[in-house]
């Protein structure tokens, strides 16, 4: 080996008779490289039941969280379909003026979906005034099942009178 390439090790860095002297040196307590790794093998223990409870508070924290949100997209779907619904409702009733609160329902898709939904229909009461319009209000009303109240959605459609009369 070149001289001017070792002369500026440590001492015991530099190449002994027959090669290089080796770095390692044992542990002042007199064990040898066995305790060593038996202690990095411990070490790697504790590391593994460390991330495990991070994980397992990250858990914690997202689950309740997502569910919340799953939740709150059901709410705003039934509210979005109850609304589409209602509307359906309205202009079938405006169509054909004669229709009743018993022949109105709620119509099979819907049904199907939200089975607890139901379907009230009633006359609401004139004004004192003559107008020639009758006004029908309609509730969808989906019980919440985890002690909330119930939801309730309504629209009221006003019908002319006249063509009822004919």
């Amino acid at each position: 080996m070149n001289s001017h390439f070792t002369e500026n090790l440590p001492e015991e860095w530099r190449p002994a008779m027959g090669g290089i002297r080796s770095s390692i040196q044992q542990p002042p307590s007199g064990g040898g490289p066995a305790t060593a790794l038996r202690h990095r093998r411990g070490s790697l223990m504790v590391e593994m039941v460390v991330a495990s409870i991070m994980l397992s508070t990250v858990a914690a924290i997202l689950v309740p969280g997502i569910y919340a949100i799953h939740q709150q997209r059901q709410a705003t779907r039934f509210d979005t379909l109850s609304l589409i619904e209602l509307n359906n409702l309205s202009a079938v009733t405006r169509s054909d003026a004669a229709a009743d609160g018993d022949s109105l329902k709620l119509s099979e898709w819907f049904a199907k979906r939200y089975v607890d939904a139901t379907l009230e229909v009633e006359e609401v009461a004139a004004a004192a005034i003559d107008v020639p319009l009758r006004a029908v209000r309609f509730t969808i009303i989906r019980s919440a099942g985890d002690g909330s109240p119930d939801v309730r959605h309504s629209m009221v459609a006003w019908v002319d009178a006249r063509e009822v009369q004919e």
